[in-house]
């Protein structure tokens, strides 16, 4: 803290302070420390940043406009390209704290080589975000970046007043009031499950609540107008086995009748209409009242939860179906007894071929026996699965194992009713595990269940049984399907709460990436 403290002090020489991981694994994974700070800018801090390092940096800019100086703060996120894959797996769990950590920036920017962190680059964020570089093409099409004062407001969003409305021209703004109201109707447990919101008029930036409703989707489509466009907002129920969840859909209705240049303005305003109705699970773009229905947000549900499957069953051309080898042919027409009161015929010798032909690699047949899992209990395993799956029992997690290292036969391990923690100490490093853990996700009022398959390969077993799995991998599926997430654990380090709950946000569509 003291070293961001002199980074901000206009008074100090310290222009970028930098902190890291304390370790890249282990105990001290989860810990920061500083890895250095100094006076000579991006340059110097470039220096600390190398290919195996995580790094989050804060560094002090100038910015002129005409005669006057200002500073800007920066926030550097680097990964180095050697970063391990589990490492950068927790930087999105870490990443929003660290930012309240370090504080208010005014450009954020995320590198992983030398190209990538320049001094043009950063100078270019500087002036582009404070309105000082100017966005008019010079006669060849460059744009200018000489310094000059511009109070300009470009797409912004503003719910200035609640309900007060945008004086800058192309400024978005809000029903706030109104349309929040509706938003928390659609979350909560009472009837309304959609709402619409749309413009003021063809010409406004002003964004009006439309209509809200307790008839689904259907009676959304009946708000839709084929001028004008449209913000709804949608809730909607998913079942898995014995569980319902509640799923929240946003459609962006852009119908092919909009003006020209209205519809050149929504780009602008796309990110401020979405952080109003965030979260979601889902979202939808149409411009026919044919692509707006309960089928295809079912479906676009069922895909984001896992629920669905976007893998087709193929089949394999007859094209690639082995023939029988001529030789085996002839080696058996050759064979065949003569008739009675034929003379057997003498067999022409084959001529020897000029060259010896090339040996042809021919992938070996799979043998079915060794692929399929052995299940001697599969009543007691299911029976253990549909527990976890039934929100009326206190089960909510199973594990499935070998019952011998180099087996193809699965057991039931354990099951627990105490949660995450409990799974967590059930797996040994000398073990295969297949598990299924329920979990909980809140969304402002709303709790929903989300399913975790655990694919856990300790880090001890033989190379021998490792090279064995793949061939099990989908029949282990078929017996856990479907679930939410899934998730491939080595070492202990790996099983962390947070970094499953950040997928399961993710894959829902309900992390919030706004600061």
């Amino acid at each position: 803290q003291q070293a961001l403290a002199a980074v901000r002090n206009d008074s100090n020489d310290v222009d970028w302070a930098c902190i890291t991981y304390a370790a890249p694994s282990g105990k001290d994974a989860q810990k920061f420390k500083l890895l250095g700070q100094g006076e000579g800018g991006l340059a110097e801090l470039k220096e600390s940043l190398t290919d195996e390092v995580v790094g989050f940096a804060l560094l002090r800019q100038n910015d002129t406009i005409d005669n006057s100086v200002t500073v800007k703060f920066v926030f550097i996120n680097w990964v180095g390209t050697k970063v391990r894959f589990m490492q950068k797996a927790r930087i999105s769990v870490h990443l929003g704290g660290i930012k309240k950590f370090i504080g208010q920036t005014h450009v954020e920017l995320t590198a992983n080589t030398d190209d990538e962190l320049t001094q043009e680059v950063i100078t270019t964020k500087v002036m582009d975000t404070s309105g000082s570089g100017s966005r008019v093409l010079d006669a060849g099409g460059v744009k200018n970046l000489s310094s000059q004062a511009s109070n300009r407001v470009a797409g912004g969003v503003s719910t200035r007043g609640k309900t007060g409305r945008g004086k800058a021209q192309g400024e978005l703004t809000f029903d706030e009031d109104a349309i929040k109201e509706a938003i928390a109707s659609v979350r909560s447990n009472d009837e309304t499950n959609w709402c619409l919101a749309t413009y003021e008029d063809s010409k406004s930036n002003h964004v009006v609540l439309a209509g809200s409703g307790s008839g689904g989707v259907e009676e959304l489509k009946g708000m839709l107008q084929e001028d004008r466009v449209g913000y709804g907002f949608v809730s909607k129920t998913e079942q898995i086995d014995m569980s319902v969840t509640k799923k929240f859909c946003f459609i962006r209705w852009v119908p092919g009748k909009v003006a020209v240049m209205k519809r050149a303005r929504l780009g602008t305003h796309s990110g401020g209409v979405k952080k109003t109705f965030h979260p979601f699970h889902v979202d939808l773009s149409a411009e026919h009242l044919e692509e707006v229905s309960d089928e295809i947000l079912e479906n676009l549900i069922g895909f984001a939860s896992g629920q669905k499957c976007n893998v087709l069953e193929t089949t394999i051309p007859s094209e690639r179906i082995s023939k029988t080898p001529k030789a085996e042919v002839q080696q058996t027409e050759a064979s065949e007894e003569p008739q009675e009161g034929e003379e057997p015929q003498e067999q022409a010798e084959a001529p020897k071929p000029a060259s010896k032909p090339k040996k042809r690699f021919v992938a070996p047949a799979v043998n079915r026996e060794n692929v399929e899992v052995v299940l001697p209990d599969e009543e007691g395993i299911r029976a253990a699965i549909q527990a976890v799956r039934n929100d009326g029992d206190a089960t909510d997690w199973c594990l499935v194992t070998y019952d011998a290292p180099k087996s193809k036969t699965l057991v039931l391990g354990a099951t627990g009713e105490d949660g995450f923690a409990g799974l967590k100490a059930a797996l040994q490093d000398d073990q295969v595990c297949y598990c299924l853990l329920r979990m909980t996700e809140q969304v402002d009022q709303s709790t929903t269940i989300k399913f975790v398959f655990v694919n856990w390969v300790g880090s001890k077993i033989h190379r021998m049984q490792r090279a064995k799995l793949s061939t099990h991998k989908g029949a282990v599926h078929d017996l856990f399907a479907p679930f939410h997430i899934d998730l491939n654990p080595e070492v202990q380090d790996e099983m962390m709460e947070e970094l499953i709950m950040a997928k399961i946000k993710k894959a829902a569509g309900t992390a919030n990436y706004v600061q």
